[in-house]
């Protein structure tokens, strides 16, 4: 049976076709490998050059956390020194109160124990004491009214530190001593007056906020002063033991 010419012609001319096209593709594939290297390479250099850019803004990150950490540091030792300041100012005129509140007639000027910082009635070693001289202190409305001033100055003095706004480590070491002194001073006064406390026949409760800036700060000045004292007398008394020389007796003949 004859073959119809067509399939024979057709796979003789496709075969150079296939060849050449085989040829561009092998090629090709010479040519991908360099290609693929130098891909690998720019991608790599990107890579680096990504990570130093990430590198330099987290370092540029870290030093204006540093920069911001320092403006806050300053300022919040400035906003320090100006309520130091303030308290001082208020001290000057301490002579003068305590004798409006101390004398004339005389009241007990002490500085009364605090079993806990929590300023209640069970917070006093001393209570029937304390509020005898509260209910004293209450009978006399000039002496009442110059000692509510003290307690109200001592709760705008510790307000910046509480809120973080002053820097209470600069401050205590100027003023820890001294702002302690008040409200343990005046501590029956603060703790009547934050539980609102009936303190004399006849006398309505006396009202007031109840001081939380003033007991946090005396909580954490107080607690410093008390661990400074201690390591103190913890270094004194190691002093002493160092300074301890015992003889030792030796039996005849060792160590000789």
């Amino acid at each position: 049976m004859p073959q119809d010419v067509s399939t024979m012609i057709l796979p003789k001319m496709c075969i150079p076709y296939f060849n050449s096209v085989r040829a561009w593709l092998e090629l090709l594939y010479f040519l991908s490998g360099p290609a693929l290297v130098a891909g690998l390479i720019f991608a790599a250099r990107q890579v680096r050059s990504a990570a130093a850019q990430v590198k330099l803004a987290a370092t540029q990150l870290a030093q204006s956390k540093l920069d911001m950490d320092t403006r806050y540091k300053r300022e919040a030792v400035l906003a320090a020194l100006v309520a130091c300041g303030t308290l001082r100012d208020f001290m000057t005129g301490a002579l003068d109160r305590s004798q409006a509140i101390f004398t004339n007639p005389p009241l007990e000027m002490r500085e009364w124990r605090l079993l806990d910082a929590k300023f209640e009635w069970s917070s006093l070693a001393e209570r029937d004491a304390a509020i005898r001289w509260l209910t004293s202190l209450a009978g006399n409305a000039k002496k009442l009214d110059v000692a509510i001033s003290v307690c109200n100055q001592m709760e705008l003095f510790a307000l910046p530190f509480i809120k973080r706004v002053a820097d209470e480590e600069t401050a205590y070491e100027a003023a820890g001593a001294v702002f302690c002194n008040q409200v343990t001073l005046f501590a029956p006064l603060f703790i009547g007056l934050r539980n609102h406390t009936l303190i004399a026949g006849g006398l309505k409760p006396l009202t007031s906020g109840p001081f939380a800036n003033t007991i946090a700060l005396f909580m954490i000045w107080n607690s410093r002063a008390e661990k400074e004292k201690l390591a103190a007398s913890a270094k004194e008394l190691d002093d002493k033991i160092s300074r301890i020389e015992i003889p030792a007796i030796r039996p005849f003949g060792v160590g000789e």
